[in-house]
């Protein structure tokens, strides 16, 4: 279906003015035989030229950024189960229980002197005094490796209560 310029400035709710502006843009074209638009044609190039203008670029493939949107999404979900499953944990979570397993690794090595300075003070040779700082160093040592991820929901459940 063909229509004048006058015509589909009507159902496009514009000016004539404004259609031949759109014609020299390149945004719309007219049949070189009749001089008249084609409707359909023209209807939906407008269209494409209104939402490519409100984004800002003309040039903008919009499979393109709706494959991008989704894409975006189902990483957001992905993260957020990971959350709930107990596969990724909060950074501030993280922090507080690495803190709190450092601190106490800290305070084990701290305590080794007092703790078995008079069984070296007993001991002549260098090998036993040496094998018994690597033990009370081993056994303050794991304490960085004991690693559980119920640590994090203890965490969890401590920072909520001191809401």
């Amino acid at each position: 279906m063909h229509v004048t310029g006058k015509q589909l400035s009507t159902i496009l709710g514009i000016s004539d003015r404004r259609i031949r502006q759109l014609v020299s843009e390149n945004v719309l074209e007219r049949d070189a035989n009749n001089n008249k638009f084609y409707l359909p044609g023209c209807v939906q190039r407008y269209i494409e030229y209104k939402t490519a203008s409100s984004i800002g670029n003309l040039n903008v493939d919009y499979s393109q950024e709706k494959a991008r949107h989704e894409r975006a999404k189902r990483i957001k979900a992905e993260v957020e189960l990971s959350h709930l499953v107990g596969k990724m944990h909060e950074a501030a979570d993280v922090e507080s229980v690495m803190t709190d397993m450092i601190i106490k690794a800290k305070t084990k090595l701290r305590g080794i002197p007092a703790k078995i300075a008079a069984s070296l003070l007993t001991q002549t040779e260098l090998s036993a005094v040496e094998s018994m700082l690597e033990s009370e160093i081993d056994e303050c040592l794991t304490e960085l490796k004991t690693y559980s991820p119920g640590l994090f929901n203890d965490s969890q459940k401590e920072g909520d209560s001191d809401e």
